[in-house]
């Protein structure tokens, strides 16, 4: 019950944040405050994913890219409405997470992790590379997405900010009640032992797939609104580092879906302070400054709640110790 209520309590509090932040930041800070809406989505599925399956992927900028691609296609150059092509994004991201769900989720450890890397790099080199995509030059002509009469778009910022927030809030509740179903328990037998749930007949392998494809369907639709709020894209925002900023999120977070939104709102400012900071110093680069912040409070969180927020399975994933993720 006191979790429950805490969460209540949390979740007011964010939406009181997500009503007043818009209102009260300049356009400058608006724009990074929608933006880690955007990445709030994507961390949101990725903390469910390695939070309760244990599965690590760095892939998950991939279906950001997948969703985002699919209505630049369909929608600016095809000119599908918009509606139809943003749910043949998330299908399509939901699709493909169950085909490569089903060889990489055979595979532990780093081979795990490795093998969703895999994909991230073909994902994004196939955006970069192909003259379908665009290529390098990107695709523009997006039509602009409409709401209630107002657009989705940097010309509307405030209502755009309550667009994109509006559906983090509707997201992680329908994650809460989900997680406390019959199906959010097995999820909860799962990351507390994942050898004993198998055991009383908890289909791990199938529910591991699920929640992929949830993780990988709610990117999707975060890309899907992206394309058409900047009405240009390129592969840029989608490669594998993209993935990694993500994984740091969630690390920061602390794999919760209230720590989700957190850690995208904490990188998401950090990124934005150190682009003015670095302005000021001529000859430093920012992103050479940001790896460096990030890789301090990586550190940081580390020491502060290593057993908390299992880094220890996220960093023997990526630097290919073994033991591998655990739930």
């Amino acid at each position: 019950m006191k979790s429950e209520k805490r969460f209540w309590t949390a979740t007011a509090l964010m939406v009181i944040c997500a009503l007043i932040a818009p209102l009260v930041l300049g356009s400058g800070n608006t724009t990074v405050w929608m933006f880690a809406g955007f990445d709030a989505l994507i961390v949101l599925g990725l903390s469910l994913l390695m939070g309760y399956t244990g599965q690590i992927s760095i892939g998950q900028a991939a279906f950001f890219g997948i969703g985002a691609y699919s209505v630049a296609i369909l929608s600016g150059k095809d000119h599908w409405p918009l509606a139809g092509s943003m749910a043949v994004g998330v299908v399509l991201a939901a699709a493909i997470s169950l085909l490569i769900g089903g060889a990489i989720f055979r595979l532990s450890g780093h081979f795990l992790a490795l093998g969703t890397l895999a994909f991230g790099y073909v994902v994004s080199a196939v955006m970069g590379q192909s003259k379908f995509t665009g290529g390098a030059v990107g695709i523009s002509g997006i039509p602009v997405l409409s709401f209630l009469g107002h657009p989705f778009s940097s010309s509307s910022p405030v209502f755009s900010a309550y667009l994109i927030w509006g559906i983090v809030v509707v997201c992680m509740i329908g994650f809460h009640f989900m997680l406390r179903s019959p199906a959010g328990m097995a999820l909860h037998a799962i990351r507390d032992d994942e050898v004993a749930a198998a055991s009383l007949g908890v289909g791990v392998l199938r529910y591991k797939l699920q929640v992929f494809a949830i993780s990988a369907a709610i990117a999707a639709l975060a890309g899907a609104l992206y394309a058409p709020y900047l009405s240009y894209i390129s592969a840029e925002p989608f490669g594998v580092s993209a993935s990694i900023q993500f994984l740091l999120m969630a690390a920061i977070g602390g794999m919760g879906l209230l720590g989700a939104v957190v850690g995208a709102v904490v990188v998401g400012f950090l990124g934005q302070g150190l682009t003015d900071l670095s302005a000021h110093f001529t000859g430093m680069n920012p992103g050479t400054l940001e790896l460096f912040a990030y890789g301090l409070l990586l550190v940081a969180v580390m020491l502060i709640s290593w057993d908390r927020l299992k880094l220890d399975a996220v960093l023997s994933s990526l630097l290919g110790r073994n033991g591998g993720s655990r739930p």
